[in-house]
């Protein structure tokens, strides 16, 4: 039984449009070619304690390897590339949606307190990256007692 209508390759064009719109608008494609490598910006918290920064990168698939970390001028600089596991298709078959994020990432964020970067710590488990950035001295609150 035949199941296609007259209507059915000019929906299948839409459809394929709309999702390249959309492709474009939310994940800046527009310019790139096929399989060429995109921008991500994986969700990161920032949270802060009485004595440090502390930072928490959601990085699945990734490799400790392929994370850069960089503190300059109290700014933190995160760097990193994944990539498409699928990138080679094989007699096996072809994919026909990607919505798993790759590419290249870089994020910068500015501290809001001065920190000791000799002191700073990062791990890497379970596709999480936590980065410790301890206060600096003169930057931790401290109780000043009158006399």
């Amino acid at each position: 039984m035949n199941t296609m209508t007259p209507i059915t390759p000019l929906a299948d064009t839409f459809d394929r449009s709309i999702h390249q719109l959309f492709d474009a608008f939310f994940q800046g494609a527009a310019g790139r070619t096929a399989g060429s490598p995109r921008s991500w910006r994986p969700a990161v918290d920032i949270r802060e304690t009485e004595n440090a920064i502390e930072v928490l990168a959601e990085l699945p698939g990734m490799k400790k390897d392929d994370i850069g970390i960089q503190l300059d001028d109290n700014a933190l600089t995160l760097r990193g590339s994944r990539t498409f596991a699928g990138a080679d298709d094989d007699a096996q078959g072809r994919y026909r949606r990607v919505e798993r994020a790759h590419g290249t990432f870089s994020r910068t964020f500015a501290l809001p307190v001065d920190v000791d970067a000799d002191a700073a710590e990062a791990r890497f488990e379970d596709g999480i990256l936590a980065v410790t950035l301890p206060k600096a001295a003169q930057a931790r609150a401290r109780r000043i007692d009158v006399r």
